[in-house]
Order: structure tokens, then C-alpha cells, then sequence
């Protein structure tokens, strides 16, 4: 393909990198490496193989994950963004993840990074919104390869503690 049709997915293969990279970080990487050595682990409250758990969970995340990814996305990059701004828009999506703290096991420490780490994101998508004419393609693969790669090391990290699914940064314990 010519070379206009490549540089626009250069933007996003950084993009997936960078959310790669922080969601890495964030996790416990030893106890995800771990997780392969058990007999067992916990998918909502079931005992299965580690690899059916990860199976059930990229499966089911999948759904889940995409679904949200793609309302939030319409949401805070598709009306929000284009209607109040950048600043506006961004803001309220980091806020938005605020009622997390409501969840068991959640902390509020835990909560306000997230909402940190999303009002960041935000502004991160709102410019790759705004470079690709305000279409919501590359953010929504963005923000669901997020949010994926998030639901999948946070399972792995700690299959036994989750009785369904979380979507985000645990940074403490």
C-alpha cells in the first residue's frame, strides 16, 4: 500500500504499545507467571485447568470488553468530544470510572489512579480521535486492546480473588 495508507496505523500500533506497557506495569507480573504452575484456579467461582480459565476469560472478555469499549468510546470520544471539547470530554470519561471504588475489593487508592490513568487516556484518545477526522476507529481498537490486555493480566495476576471480571489497574494489595 502507498505510504499515506501506513502512517495512520503507526499512531496505533504506538498506542498499543504504550497501553501494553502500563498495563505491564501495573501488574504482578511473578504472579502471572505463576499461574501456569497451578493445578487449578477459580473462573467465578468455578475450578477449572489454568488454561481453560484463560480461555473462559478472553472469551467472555471479548464480548464484554469490546461492548464497553466501543459505548465509551461513542460516548466520550463521539458526542462528548465534539460537543464539549477535549478537555471536557477526557475529564469526565477519568471520572466516569470513579463508582469503581464501589466494587469489593477495589480500593479508593486504587480508584483514583484508575481515574487518573483514565483521564489521561482520555486526552491520549481524544487526539487520535481528532487526527483521524473524528472517526472512532482507532480509539475503539485502542481503548478495547486496553481494556482487554487489563482484563487478562489482572485474571492471570490473581484468578483466585475475582469472582467475575475487572477492568483496569490494581496497583496496590
Amino acid at each position: 500500500p502507498p505510504r499515506s495508507t501506513l502512517v495512520p496505523y503507526t499512531t496505533l500500533f504506538r498506542s498499543l504499545a504504550f497501553s501494553t506497557a502500563g498495563s505491564l506495569i501495573s501488574s504482578d507480573v511473578r504472579s502471572i507467571g505463576s499461574y501456569f504452575t497451578r493445578d487449578s484456579v477459580l473462573f467465578w467461582g468455578s475450578e477449572v485447568s489454568p488454561w481453560t480459565g484463560l480461555g473462559l476469560a478472553v472469551g467472555t472478555g471479548l464480548l464484554f470488553v469490546w461492548a464497553n469499549a466501543l459505548w465509551e468510546e461513542i460516548a466520550f470520544r463521539g458526542f462528548s468530544l465534539e460537543t464539549m471539547g477535549t478537555g471536557y470530554s477526557s475529564l469526565t470519561f477519568g471520572l466516569a470510572h470513579l463508582p469503581n471504588m464501589l466494587i469489593p475489593g477495589i480500593s479508593v487508592e486504587d480508584t483514583v489512579l484508575q481515574t487518573i490513568a483514565a483521564t489521561g487516556f482520555g486526552f491520549y484518545s481524544a487526539e487520535l480521535t481528532k487526527q483521524n477526522g473524528y472517526r472512532l476507529e482507532k480509539a475503539a481498537a485502542f481503548h478495547f486492546w486496553n481494556n482487554m490486555l487489563a482484563l487478562v493480566l489482572g485474571y492471570l495476576s490473581d484468578p483466585d480473588d475475582t469472582t467475575g471480571f475487572y477492568i483496569g489497574y490494581r496497583f496496590s494489595r
